[in-house]
């Protein structure tokens, strides 16, 4: 069976569902405690759970004010030295 993002079905789309309880989908499952993205391909009505993606999003800040501390830090070795 073709993977259903590769090609393009007749009357297809996706249902996107975001942040999603894990214990909705299934009681059994602990971790994760949510899904970020959950899309879900469907040919009409009819979901097509086997292709389903789950997809888990991480943002990654810079912390100025502890990059600020190690410069402080750093130039006080320099100092000492």
């Amino acid at each position: 069976m073709p993977s259903f993002f590769e090609e393009r079905v007749e009357d297809s789309g996706v249902m996107i569902a975001h942040s999603v309880p894990s214990r909705e989908i299934s009681p059994v499952i602990i971790f994760p405690g949510d899904i970020d993205l959950l899309v879900i391909p469907c040919v009409g009505d009819e979901l097509i759970v086997d292709q389903a993606l789950a997809i888990e999003v991480k943002i990654v800040r810079a912390r100025f004010k502890r990059r600020a501390s190690l410069q402080m830090i750093l130039a006080f070795l320099r100092r000492a030295t």
